[in-house]
Parts: structure tokens; C-alpha cells; sequence
């Protein structure tokens, strides 16, 4: 296995999808039931592929927290990448993977699980090989725990602007209070007091972009699933251990 750590710029865009209807794996820390995963698949001969090339590597995308895999447009219009087979998904909470609603403790560990139903649902129905993974941001750490617990799936791991192992005590704290903020904003199942929403919103952005207000990328990361995107992204920003080692 290889391992490559750099960092980069990432754009927003449209992506085409499909859709994954797969069961909570019963051993996870995860809600019981159903969730939905949007992913794409593109081979040189298709953008919206419904087949893997085997005769080509794979390289499967995972974007961070607050965004989906629209980001990764511009990677899926290059005509370098696009030689090979090309994966990206919406992680759980992100973009239009829906489901039942997650508990409160989501983490790396248990995206590392979904992303590997994911890639064993493809390897079953589309033969999908031993992946190049690449993870941008929070999701570095997520790639490292697939890495640990099924290491027969992974070729490489490409780590876009990684973060650190452990968040310091002040940064999870500002999470934390923003994520009370957050959900102040729906104090029953009727009301959204979307000022709290708004605020909060703002507040997460400023520890993700140094010019909240000017980034494209910060304009692209407004969630639909309001509770279940900050439960996810809480928990994945606060709790950054890699908890099997590598």
C-alpha cells in the first residue's frame, strides 16, 4: 500500500448519479434500517457509467464534511483522470445519500463501515478491484480506518490538506457550541428559527474557510437534512482518532 500527502484546490459542479439502497451493516454503531447512497461512476467511455472497466484501475473519492461529491468535478472532467475508473459518493447526511436518521455518535469508524458497504456492494454487482482512495480533508481519516479494517481493498491512499490525528480542546469546543446552537434552532418538529440556522452556519464556515463569505466552496456546503448533516460533521471534526491504529 502507498501512502501520498499533499494538499490542493477542489471546485464545485454539477455531478450525475445513481442510486444504492443497502442495509446498516448489524455490527455498527450505526441507526437500524435503510440508507440510500447517491454515487457516480465514470469510465473513459461514459460519464455516467453503470459498469467498471476491469481492465483499468480505480480511484474512489471522498469528500469532508459540509460538502458532497460535487466537488470533485472538476477531477471528473479531467481528461487524465478520465482514463481510469472514477468513484465518488455522498457520504451519510451529505448531498442526496438519505436514510434513517443517525444516532448521536457518528464518527470516522463508522463512515469507514458505510464507505466499505459501499465498495462491497460494487465488488459484488460490478466487480469492483482494490481502489486507489483519495480523501480530502476530514475525510483523510476515514480513508485511513478503510485502510485498517479491510486493507485487501486498498492500492493507495492519497491524502489531500489531511488534518490532524486530534483536534485541539478549543476547536472542539467552538464545535460543540455552534452544533447547541444548531439545534436550538428546532425546538420541536414543527418550528425552524432559521436565524439560529443561519448563525450557525456561518460560525461552522469560519472554522473551515479563512474568507467565509468569498469562498465558492463555502456558498456550496448549505445542507438539506439540517440535523442529520451536523450530527455527522460534529462528531467526524471533534472525535479524529484513528481508533484501530495503522
Amino acid at each position: 500500500m502507498h501512502l501520498y500527502i499533499g494538499s490542493g484546490v477542489l471546485y464545485n459542479g454539477p455531478c450525475t448519479s445513481q442510486d444504492l439502497l443497502i442495509l446498516s451493516h448489524p455490527t455498527c454503531l450505526l441507526p437500524k434500517g435503510n440508507t440510500k447512497f447517491k454515487y457516480t461512476i465514470s469510465t473513459p467511455k461514459s460519464e455516467e457509467a453503470e459498469q467498471i472497466d476491469a481492465g483499468l484501475p480505480t480511484i474512489v473519492f471522498f469528500h469532508p464534511v459540509f460538502l458532497a461529491e460535487h466537488i470533485f468535478q472538476a477531477q471528473f472532467s479531467d481528461r487524465r483522470l478520465r482514463q481510469y475508473n472514477l468513484v465518488s459518493f455522498d457520504c451519510r447526511g451529505h448531498g442526496k445519500t438519505t436514510g434513517d436518521p443517525v444516532l448521536d455518535w457518528y464518527g470516522h469508524v463508522e463512515a469507514a463501515e458505510d464507505a466499505i458497504q459501499l465498495m462491497a456492494f460494487l465488488q459484488n454487482s460490478l466487480n469492483l478491484p482494490p481502489c486507489h482512495l483519495v480523501g480530502v480533508s476530514s475525510a483523510t481519516n476515514t480513508i485511513f480506518e478503510v485502510a485498517v479494517m479491510e486493507p485487501e481493498r486498498v492500492l493507495s491512499m492519497f491524502l489531500v490538506s489531511p488534518v490532524c490525528l486530534e483536534v485541539p480542546t478549543e476547536v472542539a469546543e467552538g464545535h460543540h457550541k455552534i452544533k447547541d446552537l444548531w439545534t436550538s434552532a428546532f425546538p420541536d418538529n414543527k418550528t425552524v428559527l432559521k436565524d439560529l440556522i443561519y448563525d450557525a452556519e456561518f460560525g461552522e464556515k469560519q472554522f473551515l474557510f479563512s474568507e467565509p463569505q468569498l469562498s465558492s466552496l463555502s456558498s456550496a456546503d448549505t445542507p438539506k437534512f439540517w440535523l442529520d448533516v451536523y450530527a455527522v460533521n460534529c462528531d467526524i471534526f471533534t472525535y479524529r482518532f484513528v481508533s484501530r491504529g495503522l
